[in-house]
């Protein structure tokens, strides 16, 4: 379920979650940096909607993927009221599922209501970033739930979503927070994801190196380039950035 989250992943998907909420009460008109053309408001709604449709994903255990059609209230306090009420039944749900349960999910390796587990946690607190740096006051990703976070962008988004025309140059950048260290290295049809401790197996064309809550945030683009340190090649280093901007689109942390 998580490589390195010393705590209930579910632990930190309901404390991310009510910390969202309560930044969001303080006010849905805000922009999100972040987001660009969202509001508040239309986070808590898609961050509810994301909730709900991997709810009844797991709770149907259902071997393909859904898409729950979902219409937000009316309201500021309704709509908080609703995302409060996706979020309880999602970790109600995700709680009264074995770990490996199978439950379709796009990472061919780990189709399991585990997956899910970990990826609301992480959804729910890079979302629970953007609420807040609409008003200015970001509170520290805890050490362990970002450098699990690191591990989980670099595996279950960069590498499942690079089976085909991926058009690396294998070229190698290490990613270092700590004594932890990820390869990443990007072929033409797929990209090669090393987490072995110990001297590179190969040359590696660039290094970023970060506190963990800093790489994690810039790996999704939520810091700016000055908050991690270049070793290197920079196109080889900004290239696993960029192609997870793209996966993703620049506002979704799915």
């Amino acid at each position: 379920m998580s490589r390195y989250i010393d705590m209930d992943p579910l632990d930190v998907l309901r404390h991310e979650g009510e910390l969202l909420a309560t930044a969001a009460d303080d006010g849905f008109d805000r922009s999100v940096p972040p987001c660009p053309g969202w509001t508040v408001r239309d986070v808590v709604a898609h961050v509810s909607g994301v909730h709900r449709g991997r709810a009844e994903q797991v709770r149907g255990r259902h071997q393909e993927r859904i898409d729950l059609p979902v219409t937000p209230p009316e309201g500021d306090g309704a709509l908080l009221a609703w995302y409060r009420e996706g979020l309880a039944d999602l970790v109600q749900v995700l709680a009264a599922t074995a770990d490996d349960e199978p439950v379709w999910s796009w990472q061919r390796t780990n189709r399991t209501a585990g997956f899910w587990k970990r990826r609301m946690a992480h959804e729910t607190t890079v979302h629970r970033v953007d609420v807040q740096s609409a008003f200015g006051d970001v509170t520290h990703v805890d050490d362990s739930v970002a450098i699990d976070g690191i591990d989980e962008v670099l595996d279950a988004i960069l590498v499942a979503f690079s089976r085909r025309d991926v058009g690396g140059d294998g070229r190698t950048v290490a990613f270092r927070t700590g004594d932890r260290v990820w390869r990443v290295t990007p072929q033409p049809d797929r990209v090669d994801l090393d987490r072995s401790p110990g001297p590179a197996p190969g040359p590696v064309q660039a290094t970023v190196s970060a506190e963990p809550s800093e790489l994690y945030l810039w790996l999704w683009g939520r810091r700016p380039d000055e908050s991690v340190h270049v070793e290197g090649d920079w196109s080889a280093a900004v290239w696993p950035r960029r192609r997870i901007a793209r996966i993703t689109g620049p506002r979704d942390a799915r």
